[in-house]
């Protein structure tokens, strides 16, 4: 953007902004640039197989950046080194995951039919955000839930687990809900609340001395 007063050679730009148009031949320039550059019968999984910075020279799309110069277009990518800081998500589009899962199909198994309910439930999340890591910092949390009635508890076992849980126990839907975040990874919180989750029964099924009395 530019102002009346810049074009008049005033360094102190003063009053109401407003768009200069581009010039005529900077405007063929990008249209001829525009409708050459492009190519629809791009394979993108065979460029980006895997999560990289923005390569201009390889992916030969029409992307500008940049503040113009009055009366001009925005640079290309080429120049503009500030492009390759933003994530992109060319090894991800609908073909690319199309050709994953048409790959994984031959190695899966149907599903069986009569599976009976899983007692433990693990509850996972994963965000799309803009940012140079792809590893959100909340999708290591790891949560599990499992009901009561499913573990297979006496009375007693039943009451020292609700009084070792705590606050990990929710009355009204008689579960226990056990949240892993402690640890760096994924993997490490799932292994750490199924671990609690295997401490509380063993010590729930303990009878100790002093508990006859």
């Amino acid at each position: 953007y530019v102002t009346r007063n810049d074009i008049k050679g005033k360094k102190r730009p003063t009053g109401r902004r407003r768009r200069l148009p581009f010039s005529r031949i900077a405007l063929s320039r990008y249209q001829q640039s525009e409708s050459q550059s492009f190519n629809e019968d791009i394979d993108w999984s065979s460029l980006h197989q895997t999560s990289r910075p923005f390569d201009p020279y390889l992916i030969k799309i029409p992307v500008r950046m940049g503040r113009p110069q009055p009366g001009e277009i925005p640079p290309l990518a080429i120049t503009t080194p500030e492009i390759l800081k933003i994530p992109n998500f060319f090894h991800l589009t609908p073909p690319a995951i199309q050709k994953h899962c048409d790959a994984l199909k031959e190695l899966c198994t149907p599903w069986p039919d009569n599976l009976p309910p899983l007692p433990i439930r693990i509850i996972t999340r994963n965000f799309v955000f803009p940012s140079c890591d792809i590893r959100h910092p909340q999708t290591r949390i790891v949560q599990l839930n499992v009901s009561l009635k499913d573990l297979s508890l006496s009375s007693h076992a039943r009451q020292k687990m609700i009084a070792l849980s705590g606050q990990r126990y929710d009355l009204q839907t008689d579960e226990i809900k056990l949240i892993g975040e402690k640890c760096p990874t994924r993997k490490q919180n799932k292994e750490y609340v199924m671990y609690l989750l295997k401490v509380l029964y063993l010590e729930s099924n303990k009878v100790e001395p002093w508990e006859k009395e």
